[in-house]
C-alpha cells in the first residue's frame, strides 16, 4: 500500500520533504484498520513539535485518518497525555521525535503495552561513533 501511495503521487512529494509523514503512512500500512491515531509531541521543542503536527495533519488527511496531537513536556505530562488520548480511544500512537521521549522511552512503552496500543517510536540516536585515522 505504501508503495502505491508513493507511486500515485497522492502525497509522495510531501513524503519526500517530511520526516513524520512517512512514519504515519507506514503505521497506517501496518495497521490498515486503525483510523484514529494519537500523536505525542513535546510543545516546548518547537523545532520538532510544530513540524511533526503539521506533517501528520497533512499525511493524515491524505490517508483518511483522524489524527489528533497531544502534548507532553514532562514525565508527569506523559501520563496525563495518555489519559487524555485514551479517553479519545485511538487505535494507534505515533510518538514524535524529542529527547524527552528518548529519556522516557520505558514509560512510553509500558503505558502503550498496558493499554494494548500499537505505537511507533522515533529511533533513539546512538552515541557510538567510529573514529577513522589515516594510516601512520
Amino acid at each position: 500500500m505504501l508503495h502505491g501511495i508513493l507511486r500515485s503521487g497522492a502525497f509522495g512529494q510531501h513524503l519526500a520533504l517530511s520526516g513524520q509523514g512517512p512514519r504515519l503512512a507506514l503505521l497506517h500500512e501496518l495497521l490498515p484498520g486503525a483510523k484514529r491515531v494519537a500523536v505525542l509531541v513535546n510543545p516546548t521543542t518547537a523545532a520538532t513539535a510544530e513540524p511533526t503536527a503539521r506533517d501528520v495533519a497533512v499525511a493524515g488527511r491524505a490517508l483518511g485518518l483522524d489524527v489528533r496531537v497531544f502534548n507532553a513536556s514532562t514525565g508527569g505530562e506523559i501520563d496525563a497525555a495518555f489519559a487524555a488520548f485514551l479517553s479519545w480511544r485511538p487505535e494507534a500512537l505515533l510518538v514524535g521525535p524529542d529527547p524527552l521521549f528518548n529519556t522516557e522511552s520505558a514509560r512510553l512503552v509500558t503505558l502503550a503495552a498496558r493499554h494494548s496500543l500499537p505505537a511507533s517510536y522515533f529511533p533513539r540516536p546512538t552515541s557510538s561513533a567510529i573514529m577513522l585515522r589515516p594510516p601512520a
